[in-house]
Parts: C-alpha cells; sequence; structure tokens
C-alpha cells in the first residue's frame, strides 16, 4: 500500500476513537451530564487504549493487540490544540483458506510488532512510522467547524447513544450504551469526506455494532471507558470486517500533560516521499 493510503487509513481508525459517545437515557442523563462538565473543564488529557483487533475479509484473517498513548494540550480549543500519539501493534496469527481442500495456511506472528508516534499542531500531522517520517496537512480547525455547522454536533449530543443503563460498582457509577448506528455512520461520512483530509481515495469505513460503558468516579470524571465496536473497511474494492475489544483509560483526569515535541524538520511532506520512493 502507498504511504499515502496506509496514512489515510491509520489516520482513519484514529478520527473514529475521536468521534465522542453520547447519552439520551433519562435514568443516566445526570451522571452523563457530571461526566461531561467535567470533561469541558479538563484543556488536556492523557489516555492509554489497549484493544484487541480481529480482520477478516471471507478468505483471510489477522488477529492483533493494538496499544495507544494519546497526549492532547488544550483540547478544547481546535486552534491551539497539540497531540501525540504513540501506537504499538502487536501481530497474531494470519490464516488464509484457499479454494479446495487443505488450502487452509496459518502464519504464527505472535509477538511481530508495528509502531509509529503521531504529533499534531498548527493544522500539520506528523507521523513517524518504522522510521519514515511524514507530514501532511489536517486543518483540524475548519474540520471542527464544519462539523458544528453540518452536524450540529455540539449541540445535539444525545441523540449519538441509546440503551443506556446505570449501575454502581464500589464508588464508581458505570453508564451502559450502545450506539445509534445510523447516526454514527452519517458523522462519520462527514468527517472522512471533509476537505483537508489525506487522501482517502478508495477507502471507506462504516460501524455496524457498538456497545461500551463509561466508568465514572465519585468526582465525576470518566476514569475508563469500555468499548466492543465492529466495522467494516473497503479498499480498492474489497472490504474487510474489523472486530475491536478493549477499553481506554484517562490518567490523572483533570491535571495538566506534558508532551514531547520532535524534530519538525526532519518530515517531508507525503506526496514527495511518495515520488522520491516512485523514482528509486
Amino acid at each position: 500500500m502507498k504511504l499515502k493510503k496506509l496514512l489515510a487509513a491509520t489516520l482513519g481508525l484514529s478520527m473514529m476513537f475521536a468521534i465522542p459517545a453520547y447519552a439520551n437515557d433519562a435514568d443516566a442523563v445526570a451522571v452523563y451530564q457530571q461526566m461531561e462538565q467535567k470533561s469541558k473543564e479538563m484543556s488536556d488529557m492523557n489516555a492509554f487504549y489497549d484493544y484487541k483487533i480481529t480482520m477478516s475479509d471471507g478468505s483471510a484473517n489477522m488477529d492483533m493487540r493494538m496499544e495507544m498513548n494519546v497526549k492532547a494540550n488544550q483540547v478544547q480549543d481546535p486552534e491551539h490544540v497539540k497531540m501525540n500519539m504513540y501506537t504499538r501493534m502487536t501481530l497474531g496469527q494470519i490464516g488464509s483458506t484457499g479454494n479446495g481442500p487443505g488450502e487452509t495456511e496459518t502464519l504464527d506472528l505472535s509477538g511481530t510488532e508495528m509502531t509509529y508516534n503521531v504529533y499534531y499542531a498548527d493544522d500539520m500531522y506528523y507521523m513517524d512510522l518504522m522510521g519514515q517520517k511524514i507530514k501532511q496537512p489536517m486543518p483540524i480547525t475548519e474540520m471542527m467547524k464544519q462539523l458544528k455547522s453540518t452536524t450540529g454536533m455540539m449541540e445535539t449530543d444525545l441523540q449519538y447513544l441509546k440503551d443506556m443503563k446505570l449501575r454502581v460498582e464500589g464508588e464508581d457509577r458505570i453508564v451502559s450504551f450502545s450506539m445509534d448506528m445510523a447516526q454514527m455512520n452519517g458523522l462519520l461520512e462527514q468527517v472522512m469526506g471533509m476537505q483537508g483530509m489525506p487522501d482517502m481515495e478508495g477507502i471507506s469505513y462504516g460501524y455496524r455494532d457498538v456497545t461500551g460503558e463509561y466508568v465514572v468516579n465519585p468526582d465525576g470524571y470518566c476514569t475508563k471507558m469500555r468499548m466492543k465496536m465492529t466495522m467494516d473497511m473497503t479498499a480498492e474494492g474489497e472490504t474487510m470486517t474489523i472486530t475491536m475489544d478493549g477499553d481506554v483509560g484517562f490518567a490523572d483526569p483533570g491535571q495538566p500533560v506534558e508532551i514531547q515535541v520532535p524534530n519538525l524538520a526532519e518530515y517531508q511532506l507525503a506526496a514527495t516521499l511518495d515520488q522520491q520512493m516512485m523514482q528509486e
């Protein structure tokens, strides 16, 4: 896959994780609104993702684990937001099925790792992918303005969640939910189709099923989000089903977070790097 499509696929998954989930059940609204208010007061974020992922296209399948640490400053101010996202993918088994008997093959890649590190600031997205340092314009400020004007995302948060329930575990309150797929896929389509996103030609995503839980501490902060997700990714005419099962933990919510800035002069535009590789 060309670098720009790998960048687009990576960013696509990142954006899907970034799309917020919201509540609409009266029994859990008070807890959710307290959590939402606390989130709006936060300027920084330090989140740890840990997901088991399975990908299958009918004839081949692959298992992996994805771990991410996402740090962000000024999360409530798109014009000044800064973000660092370190990702490690650990591969498991890869299986393929042929057309005849005995044509099933399994390749055990357990422990094989792929890492990349992303930095975002001033409408520019920088990615260090296994030594290849790429940059790509990504005007988040304009994207957020478009989202607000075209989807009403900031005013109609509650439309994305359904089937909410509330229970208590020790001192924590647990808000469970499922997502409205029609609403989420409509929002996703607008996000992925915005101007300024990396080249998404030939790549599309669609949610199939999403359920989850918020863990809310006595102070009203969300300390963990558990989530199960099934989605489809279509690239160059082929569709792959992706299932994810894991959680996102939020370290020290409400506290400042320090982000290390890489040497941005080392990064090249993705299109320039593609041209160099074609000439070699």
